[in-house]
């Protein structure tokens, strides 16, 4: 077996010996300086989950606008988290189809899983025009439920001239207030009080539930736009997915993986950030950037958990014995 690795074309970079303390902050940097999508590899979804969280940390340092989405693997239909994992999926897959300053966190195996080939969605501005009534046979043949309080993913409401909805990808429902047939104001408002928190949009995507026969690989919603892909510790990477970095010559599976990708996608920019000297097969032939970094160990103010009270029993035990002499 041979580990596919990005055309010699390509620009590819290794940043090499980078403390794990560092690799968000040093990943940050770099994505701010990048346009387009960014496709950020994790070896598992614990680690695209912390990895969310720190890198958005940095890159508001940054003053980054990027917009960060984790794409997660789909669940089995029997999973009960299949409805949140599908409202995520289709969310993130749609923005990385519109494209724009965008970072997708995922693992090598979601980015490579079937998707629906179309995932239906329509874009509410200010100052369109539409009626309700049409507004409400979309958000029908989009699968969404007509309810009378709007509270969840995949529902709506409508009272009088105010139509709420809570958008399959969206971190809350919003209300749209209307004037005539012209939206007149969109705001988010909080799903327990009902009411509205002030936080006026100038625009509002709302997807699909509904799901398309045929399929695609994920990341082929990248279409023909140019992306920068980070892969967080490749060695690692190719050793725990052989299937999706790995060239069989003799092997029947068709299937595709990271091969194609270098060799359709010579126009991407391929970053390998590792904690070892070497990058793997993955960037034998990158170019490597070094970078001072250390781990944070030796500036923690707070002991391990394990040694918490210890300092203070044993304080204590030394004045007892004093105390005894």
């Amino acid at each position: 077996m041979i580990i596919a690795s990005p055309k010699a074309e390509s620009n590819t970079v290794f940043f090499a010996n980078i403390a794990e303390a560092a690799q968000a902050a040093l990943c940050a940097r770099q994505i701010a300086s990048l346009s387009g999508v960014k496709i950020f590899l994790c070896d598992t979804t614990g680690e695209c989950e912390k990895f969310f969280v720190r890198i958005s940390a940095f890159l508001k340092l940054e003053n980054a606008k990027t917009e960060v989405k984790i794409l997660p693997h789909p669940a089995s239909p029997d999973d009960p988290e299949n409805f949140e994992i599908f409202c995520e999926r289709s969310g993130t897959l749609n923005a990385m189809k519109a494209g724009g300053d965008l970072l997708v966190i995922t693992t090598p195996d979601a980015i490579f899983s079937e998707a629906p080939a179309e995932i239906e969605s329509i874009k509410l501005e200010l100052g369109q025009k539409i009626s309700i009534e049409e507004l409400k046979n979309k958000f029908s043949n989009f699968g969404y439920y007509n309810e009378v309080l709007c509270e969840g993913p995949g529902q709506f409401s409508i009272r009088g001239s105010l139509v709420d909805v809570y958008p399959i990808a969206a971190q809350s429902p919003y209300r749209i207030d209307f004037f005539g047939d012209e939206i007149d104001s969109i705001r988010t408002f909080d799903p327990d009080t009902q009411l509205s928190d002030g936080a006026k949009e100038n625009s509002l995507n709302i997807d699909s539930f509904s799901k398309s026969e045929s399929t695609i690989l994920a990341y082929t919603f990248l279409q023909n736009k140019a992306a920068s892909w980070f892969f967080l510790e490749p060695l690692r990477l190719s050793l725990e997915y052989p299937e999706i970095f790995g060239v069989f010559e003799k092997s029947q599976d068709l299937r595709e993986n990271f091969n194609a990708i270098f060799e359709k996608r010579i126009g991407d920019n391929f970053y390998g950030v590792s904690s070892l000297a070497e990058g793997g097969e993955i960037f034998k032939n990158a170019k490597t950037e070094n970078f001072f970094t250390e781990d944070l160990q030796e500036y923690r103010p707070i002991a391990n958990s394990e040694n918490i009270g210890f300092e203070r029993f044993s304080a204590e035990n030394e004045l007892r014995n004093n105390f005894l002499k």
